[in-house]
């Protein structure tokens, strides 16, 4: 396998159970009680959609991320093996992802501010902070179609791909479409009982 391997859904079973291993350490140390399986994982690179990718990193770790066509490029989930790190893979996934696998696009990231170890990894491979925060808007019942699939859980969830409206008007527009979550400038007005992310900020890197 490649140091840089985009599962499919029809690699080995070996390399699933590799990969749960990886995923469930990964879900271990964000404090997570979830149980990920092969099934699960396998099922998420088969049928999810849209734009759904995960890949393994030299066999140490894994990189999951969405690319959307018409919404920035998300890395969701990034994890090398602890017994694996300071080598470089981290980076050499980050760098193969933007110049390989999405050239051109924008790259966008959601972590917790407390998080101070990614906040240095990401700011040193260029990616840079946005002034936003992160709201869940209701979301319109008739426009959100359950296209997301959470590997954890193991469930379908409506899409909540990373919508950033610049005006007002645009707000509108999104919200009226279904975002379910959203990246808003702090200056924008929104209504009240808009539930907001206490810790979450956003990272965004321009290739």
């Amino acid at each position: 396998m490649t140091s840089f391997h985009i599962m499919t859904g029809h690699e080995p079973d070996a390399d699933w159970q590799l990969m749960a291993q990886f995923y469930q350490n990964f879900a271990n140390s964000e404090g997570s009680r979830a149980q990920v399986t092969p099934i699960a994982l396998q099922h998420a690179a088969l049928h999810q959609n849209p734009g759904y990718r995960l890949a393994m990193i030299a066999t140490h770790g894994f990189i999951a991320w969405t690319q959307h066509p018409d919404h920035p490029v998300e890395i969701l989930d990034l994890f090398i093996e602890p017994n694996a790190r300071r080598q470089g893979l981290a980076q050499h996934a980050v760098n193969h992802l933007a110049h390989f696998e999405v050239p051109g696009r924008r790259l966008r990231l959601a972590m917790a501010k407390q998080n101070k170890t990614a906040q240095a990894f990401y700011t040193k491979v260029g990616f840079e902070e946005l002034d936003v925060q992160l709201l869940f808007p209701r979301p319109n019942p008739g426009k959100v179609t359950p296209c997301y699939y959470d590997v954890e859980g193991d469930e379908w969830l409506p899409a909540t791909w990373p919508t950033m409206p610049n005006t007002p008007a645009e707000l509108n527009h999104v919200v009226a479409q279904g975002a379910t979550r959203l990246w808003l400038d702090r200056s924008i007005p929104t209504p009240s009982n808009w539930p907001k992310h206490p810790f979450a900020r956003c990272y965004q890197l321009d290739t």
